[in-house]
């Protein structure tokens, strides 16, 4: 979605947590103050609804957003409304998330965009006490706002409209009086018509006395194009005294620039310079406010403008100054027979549930402003994400690898581990077999033609494999006959090697994802806005996964090779082992010298032996494990996930449901990815035969008993350790993501309504 001028809307935003600024002092707004004390939500929601009348890029964003034509939402306890009403909600938001952004302080925002969140939950609006040096700042903030838009929206009623936005700061230390007479000036561009003097003002003077001068107060409006009124006097002799009097005082020049919301004073210039008033004048406005669509301006169509959120107030109305007499600051700017705004808290269930503010006559200030996910991000983030996936997946695998060692030993049916197993069933008296079981059963394996691809595992004369075939080992069984064996450090075996498969795996898996999906939603440029896109998200899932499982592939291959083995040893000692079984070590005689003590690059190829293997289990577990996670989240949000206002990843509920959801999409990745795990494992154990390619081993699993059941041996134990380790997962890469300034707040742009007023565009909506 482009827009003219502006650029795309999808990559030009603010980061909902904003770089770190200097949060000295001296230099920001108290961190606990209420930005709404400054932009309440009356001001937010009248600004939105004037970008959404006047400026191009905020029309173009209501119109793709699927606004405008009214369509109810549900209708129930917790979810009323209209489809608009709900998007108005997001788009003042994100004018919010503007405001205290750059519009804080006199030179941009002193504060990040937690200030610009943090009291806005506030349950009631009170007026903060600031100094004066913090009421300075923040009134130049508000002034350079001001400014900004009075320079971009040039045309009388914008300028009108304007004025009556800035009213809506109540704060009379803080609002622009100057500047809104400034904007009344510039929208009438009036000019003096009359002039009307004092009836008890005496301009009489003596006769041998220098005249005075008259002078018209110069006009609000700023700039060279508008000029100052002038007059002149006519005097005449009174007969007894010789005095002289004013006869008549007439317009020479009428100027322009003036307003009628305030009155223009006429002055009298002493012969000492003094001056003082002695009339005011008559304006007439050369741009006369008319309504559209004939609507009257009083009384006040508020009910037409609390059904449309792009309606303004009528183009006739007109702030006054209120002068109060028990304030020294001289008063404020108002809106006639506008009710006062009052409290703007949440008051049904609805509103609580999904607004942070509510007027009863503009609209809601949302909880959500509209946002979309960063879709280019530096090196820093990619490496912060990396190391976020890397120690969310080493914590997991590393903890829980007694559990995929189980299972390693059960799909190899390890001889040592399984006769451990037969032995301590027999003497807990179960799982053993009369005469004629045993009997039944090596008869049924020496009609199998041949053996098992797992060799000595699977000894056709092995009485102890052929018990445990018939009733499989659970993982207490494997784990405590691996204890029983050689003690507890045996279930630390091949932990080295899983913390460096984890590493490569956590880090390139994750992060490679979020590198390819960025990639490929940047080129799908008529995606549409919201949601999740499914195709963007598994296409990206997959080439990071074919991507890491390249990578990745030795430190499977040593780390299923180091849990097949009956000893336990360190990666170095099984990279050397399997250097040896794959002759890397032998010399090559026909090189002499320094060559000949450089290994050959294609000794190192059987590392990557399995990729395929490995390429089949990543490649569907990748899939299903993202795409079952964000079908997960997309269910809980559209079910409960509004009516509890709980976000995936973000506070504690956010954290547990990243760990529900984890947990199930990995017990889904597990079932869909196993009998691709049970080949690779088959294929990485140690062996003395020609290894077998996957269609071979498959042919063989399927024609023994059991059929194809027999590709998900070992899946109950897989999805027990999936079901832990993908939970966890989740629920670390979310936290740490968090830690590290990478989490999903971090990473979402909220849409910049002010980036076209920031850059001094000055071509609005025509």
């Amino acid at each position: 979605m482009t827009t003219t001028g502006v650029g795309s809307l999808k990559t030009r935003g603010i980061p909902l947590n904003s770089v770190p600024r200097d949060l000295t002092s001296q230099a920001t707004l108290d961190r606990n103050s209420n930005a709404f004390n400054i932009y309440n939500p009356r001001f937010v929601c009248y600004l939105s609804r004037f970008l959404l009348t006047y400026d191009q890029p905020s029309r173009l964003w209501w119109r793709t957003s699927g606004a405008g034509g009214g369509r109810p939402v549900y209708a129930s306890e917790f979810y009323s409304g209209s489809f608009d009403d709900r998007k108005f909600s997001e788009f003042s938001e994100s004018v919010s998330v503007g405001l205290c952004d750059y519009f804080l302080g006199p030179y941009g925002s002193y504060s990040s965009v937690d200030v610009a969140i943090a009291g806005l939950d506030a349950k009631r609006q009170v007026v903060s006490q600031f100094s004066n040096k913090d009421m300075k700042r923040i009134k130049q903030g508000v002034v350079n706002l001001l400014t900004l838009l009075q320079a971009r929206y040039k045309k009388p009623e914008q300028k009108r409209h304007l004025a009556i936005l800035f009213t809506f700061i109540e704060d009379e230390r803080i609002q622009p009086t100057t500047e809104i007479t400034s904007l009344l000036g510039e929208a009438d561009d009036g000019f003096i018509k009359l002039i009307n003097l004092y009836q008890f003002v005496d301009l009489t003077y003596p006769a041998d006395s220098k005249l005075p001068t008259f002078e018209i107060g110069p006009p609000p409006a700023l700039g060279n194009e508008y000029k100052q009124a002038k007059c002149s006097a006519e005097w005449e002799t009174v007969l007894l005294t010789k005095e002289r009097r004013l006869k008549n005082i007439a317009v020479t020049m009428p100027g322009n620039g003036y307003t009628s919301a305030v009155p223009t004073s006429v002055y009298v210039v002493e012969a000492d310079g003094s001056r003082r008033v002695v009339g005011s004048c008559i304006i007439s406005a050369q741009n006369i406010a008319r309504n559209v669509n004939n609507e009257v301006t009083y009384p006040l169509p508020l009910a037409g403008i609390q059904d449309d959120p792009l309606r303004l107030l009528p183009n006739g109305v007109r702030p006054y100054f209120k002068v109060d007499n028990n304030k020294t600051s001289g008063g404020k700017y108002v809106i006639p027979l506008l009710p006062e705004a009052g409290n703007f808290s949440p008051r049904t269930k609805f509103e609580k549930r999904n607004y942070r503010a509510v007027d009863e006559y503009f609209g809601a200030v949302g909880k959500t402003p509209v946002s979309l996910p960063a879709l280019r991000l530096g090196s820093r983030e990619y490496s912060r994400l990396a190391l976020s996936g890397a120690a969310a997946t080493v914590v997991c695998r590393t903890l829980l690898n007694p559990l995929e060692l189980a299972k390693t030993k059960i799909q190899l049916k390890d001889e040592n581990i399984l006769g451990e197993v037969a032995k301590m069933r027999e003497k807990n008296g179960s799982g053993t077999f009369t005469a004629e079981q045993e009997q039944q059963q090596q008869q049924e394996q020496e009609q199998e033609q041949e053996p098992s691809p797992s060799t000595a595992a699977e000894s056709t004369t092995s009485s102890v494999t052929t018990s445990s075939e018939s009733a499989p080992p659970s993982t207490t069984e494997i784990l405590s006959a691996m204890v029983s064996k050689e003690g507890p450090v045996s279930l630390a075996q091949s932990l080295d090697i899983t913390f460096l498969a984890s590493c490569v795996f956590g880090s390139f898996g994750f992060g490679a994802t979020e590198l390819f999906r960025r990639i490929i939603v940047n080129l799908n440029l008529n995606q549409g806005p919201g949601g999740t896109d499914y195709v963007a998200l598994l296409t990206a899932a997959a080439a990071a996964c074919i991507f890491t499982s390249i990578v990745a592939a030795p430190f499977e291959f040593l780390r299923v090779r180091s849990m097949s083995l009956d000893e336990r040893l360190g990666v170095i000692e099984v990279f050397r082992a399997s250097m040896t079984e794959f002759g890397a070590n032998e010399k090559d005689e026909q090189d002499d010298g320094v060559l000949a003590k450089i290994p050959q690059l294609n000794k190192y190829v059987p590392f990557w032996g399995s990729t395929n293997a490995i390429i089949s289990r990543e490649l569907p577990f990748a899939l299903g494990k993202f795409g079952a996670f964000e079908v997960f989240i997309a269910l809980f949000d559209a079910t409960l996930g509004e009516k509890y206002n709980i976000k995936v990843g973000i506070g504690n509920n956010g954290l547990l449901l990243s760990a529900v959801a984890g947990a199930c999409a990995g017990v889904v990745a597990a079932v869909i990815s196993h009998p691709a795990d049970l080949i690779l494992t088959l294929q990485s154990a140690p062996t003395d035969e020609e290894k077998k390619d996957w269609k071979a081993i498959v042919k063989e699993l399927t024609s023994r008993k059991g059929g194809y059941s027999n590709l998900f041996l070992g899946l109950p134990q897989r999805s027990i350790f999936f079901f832990t380790v993908i939970g966890l997962q989740f629920l670390l890469y979310d936290y740490t993501k968090g830690l590290l300034g990478v989490g999903s707040d971090d990473l979402n742009l909220v849409l910049d309504v002010f980036y076209a007023v920031r850059q001094g565009i000055a071509s609005g909506l025509v």
